[in-house]
């Protein structure tokens, strides 16, 4: 050991000896083609580093370490190092017999110059012609870095030589430019009133007719308390002062015995009788009723079959399936199980005639004061513009905002403008699972593809953020325009 140690000093004392006695042009490296950009918390680095001018003594090493400084906070890439042949073969050496990792185990690259390449590098410089000339000696240094900073900061490659056990700064350059990141643009969406179908509530009474009757009579069965069922429903919903009432349909229903054409005439006769029955009662104008009939319901009767434990349920119910018109399906079923029949007659058909008072009607337009009622109180009498009116009064960065959207998706689940605001919500909280299972119905609308392409690229996708930004600036979405400019510089 001894022995090893004596012969490096001795030897690198000679080198700096003869290095002192030597004096030559010495060239640090230089760049190009520098392309830095930001990626939320990574930076690209791009850029060419050349070094056809530089000439290092035998026992010296020059370090390129390229910076990225904000403020206080330094960052250092990994290093590029270019190394005499002596140098290299001491620190390799040294790391081995002393069983330590080189400082620069794992740089960017290393770069050893021989002693006969040293000597041409030399003899080039002094403009001498030598066998072998310099030429242009680049390395491509690119790579993506965590950067953690959360400001703007400089690119510096920082430029150290070290020899003779002395190290002096070589250089310091500014290469370029890391710009301060920028927030992404949320897409929050108003909906447009526009045209809808009517909303429906509905009343099923049991109203009963003498035999081939079609006289509304109070007084038979259950008739009066039926009745005052209609009555109510129908006052309610009149003089709702929520709702605009668009009509009111009445609809009878007979069950399948006698022949079809006959139950048609008499399903018919039967809501008008019910209707005008109403219509004397409540004093209402008779233009918004409207009457229909379904002559035998067959629906009805199949449901309820196959629920039931009948023995002779499947063939009943193939019966129903195959037999296309109505007379021969009911003598079809009368003849293959009589006793079944009667209990079919007995038990079902009278459920089957029954009167259904449906009701169509819109949403009037509510004030704020009383949409902040209603959304606390009735929020089904709420028209969605009106529900989210009040969740933008609210503030898009309060909780009652949140509340007042899960309140409006309950009542509106498929409306795009309350899911793609609930997925804004989430991007904001940083939540992208969320985000993406609001917007997954809608891809075909350009705010939630922005906010799509918001999810992708905070969860580190750029490539499919960009498709996303693009598709929603190319259908007119100024929030995805700004984000794909600013791609390089989103920051969370």
């Amino acid at each position: 050991m001894k022995k090893f140690i004596s012969v490096c000093i001795c030897l690198t004392a000679l080198l700096c000896t003869a290095a002192l006695a030597t004096d030559y042009r010495k060239e640090t490296v230089g760049v190009s083609d520098v392309d830095i950009r930001r990626r939320g918390e990574a930076v690209d680095v791009d850029m060419t580093i050349i070094y056809d001018k530089l000439v290092l003594r035998n026992n010296e090493q020059l370090t390129v370490t390229p910076l990225i400084v904000s403020g206080a906070d330094t960052v250092a890439l990994p290093p590029v190092l270019f190394r005499g042949e002596v140098f290299d073969i001491v620190a390799q050496r040294k790391a081995g017999f002393y069983e330590e990792f080189d400082t620069y185990t794992a740089p960017y690259d290393k770069v050893v110059f021989s002693r006969a390449e040293r000597r041409d590098r030399e003899h080039a410089l002094h403009g001498k012609r030598t066998p072998v000339q310099t030429g242009e000696d680049i390395i491509r240094y690119a790579g993506t870095f965590m950067y953690p900073v959360s400001s703007g900061a400089t690119v510096i490659l920082h430029q150290e030589i070290e020899g003779c056990g002395d190290s002096d700064l070589a250089d310091m350059r500014t290469v370029g430019n890391i710009a301060q990141p920028v927030a992404p643009r949320i897409s929050f969406l108003v909906p447009v009133v526009t045209e809808t179908a009517p909303r429906k509530a509905m009343l099923t009474a049991h109203i009963n007719f003498e035999q081939d009757k079609y006289v509304v009579k109070p007084e038979i069965a259950d008739n009066r308390t039926e009745l005052q069922k209609i009555y109510d429903f129908t006052s309610e919903m009149m003089s709702d002062e929520d709702i605009e009432v668009r009509r009111i349909i009445v609809r009878s229903y007979a069950s399948p015995e006698a022949t079809y054409e006959y139950n048609a005439r008499l399903s018919q006769h039967r809501a008008e009788a019910v209707r005008d029955n109403v219509i004397d009662r409540m004093d209402l104008n008779g233009t918004i009723f409207d009457t229909q009939s379904v002559p035998e319901d067959w629906d009805s009767l199949r449901t309820w079959i196959a629920d039931s434990n009948l023995p002779s349920k499947e063939e009943l119910l193939r019966i129903i399936d195959t037999t296309s018109d109505p007379d021969a399906r009911e003598a079809k079923i009368k003849e293959y199980d009589r006793s079944t029949y009667n209990i079919l007659y007995a038990d079902v058909y009278p459920n089957l005639r029954r009167t259904d008072i449906e009701i169509e009607y819109d949403l009037k337009p509510v004030t704020l004061e009383r949409g902040l009622l209603l959304i606390e109180t009735d929020p089904s009498k709420m028209r969605l513009d009106n529900m989210m009116e009040v969740a933008e009064y609210y503030g898009r960065d309060s909780k009652d905002y949140e509340r007042a959207l899960h309140t409006t998706l309950r009542y509106y689940p498929y409306e795009v403008a309350p899911n793609n605001n609930m997925a804004a919500l989430a991007l904001m909280d940083g939540n992208t699972h969320s985000a993406r299972r609001y917007l997954e119905r809608f891809e075909d609308h350009p705010e939630c593809l922005n906010n799509l392409g918001i999810a992708a690229h905070r969860d580190g996708d750029t490539r499919q953020a960009e498709q996303y930004f693009r598709r929603a600036a190319d259908m007119g979405c100024e929030e995805a325009r700004y984000n794909l400019e600013h791609i390089a510089y989103l920051g969370y």
